[in-house]
This record gives C-alpha cells, structure tokens and sequence, in this order.
C-alpha cells in the first residue's frame, strides 16, 4: 500500500506506474492523478504557440505563461514545471532540501542574504544555496554542507574569490588601503 502525493489516498502498489529513481520503484502520484494531470496538461496545450496560461505539472496550478521557462521540443514551446517547481526539484536533487527546509534556512537567516542581508537576489531568482566545496566537490551534495541562501552577487563572489579567507583578507586590505 501506498499514498498518492497527489490526492492523499492509499493504494495497492500496482496503482502507481513504475519509476526506477524512487526507493520503492514506484511513482508519487496514483495513476488516477497522473491520467488527470495529463487531461489538465493537454488542454491547456495550443499547439505551436505559447498558450497565454498553462497548468504547471508538479504544483497543478493555472499559470501565465510568463512563469515557466521556454522549451522548443515541447508542443507548447514551454517547460512543464513552473519556474518555481523547477528550483524545488532541483535544490531537492542537488543539496536534499525540501522547499520546507529552504523556507526554514530562509527564515532563520532573517528573510535574505546570509551575508548582505539583501531581501531578495537583484537578479530575481530565488537565493542560491551555498555549500562546503570542500565537502562535496561534485554535482551532487550530501545535504549536510549546506552553509547558507546566498544571493547571487555574494555567491558570485566566494566563487570568484574561490572560497579563499587570504584572499579576501588582501581585497579588503586593498579597498582599505585605496579608499579616499
């Protein structure tokens, strides 16, 4: 028996579709709700033109077009999440947070940059996470060095600076040194 994430009821096994990524082998969503979401999907779909609003396949909600992110090989030229869901999945792949735990992180750290204290990034996308390289180096992290939301010109910043304390200790040397 499994609950669908979709609806909340419990079914056998064998009412979810397969998905090989997933622990139990098993997709989320019951596939009642996969065959409704895919009905919502397709009739908001205008073949070989961007529709002026469309259902986000992940949170089910009516959008304008303008939130989700272009794609050519689909029939409606858009992606099938909103941007939104997108970086949920992602920071969810990436660093295992959960948008819960990103909202939590957020809020600890007063609402902004961990660092500036900027209340929203300038180049409007969501605050970046920040992570121990150190710790995990590659595309994928263990979740346990997550650091900080950062947005994206402090993040920008320890990655151009590498991350290096003496090299930040000789930047502020410098603008000290060569302020009037």
């Amino acid at each position: 028996m499994k609950a669908c994430t979709a609806c909340g009821e419990t079914f056998p096994l064998d009412s979810f579709g397969t998905n090989r990524a997933l622990k139990d082998g098993r997709q989320s969503k019951c596939k009642g709700c996969i065959s409704a979401q895919k009905a919502a999907l397709k009739a908001s779909y205008q073949l070989n033109s961007a529709p002026a609003e469309k259902t986000c396949r992940q949170c089910m909600r009516i959008l304008p077009a303008s939130a989700f992110n272009a794609n050519s090989s689909s029939p409606d030229k858009l992606q099938g999440l909103c941007k939104a869901c997108q970086g949920d999945t992602h920071r969810l792949a990436k660093y295992g947070l959960s948008p819960a735990t990103y909202a939590n992180l957020l809020a600890q750290q007063g609402g902004g940059c961990a660092i500036c204290q900027a209340p929203a990034c300038s180049s409007g996308r969501a605050f970046a996470v920040d992570h121990d390289h150190s710790c995990c180096p590659g595309k994928k992290t263990c979740g346990k060095c997550v650091r900080a939301l950062l947005c994206w010109r402090c993040n920008h910043t320890l990655g151009v600076l590498r991350e290096d304390v003496e090299i930040f200790r000789k930047a502020i040397q410098y603008i000290e040194r060569t302020q009037s």
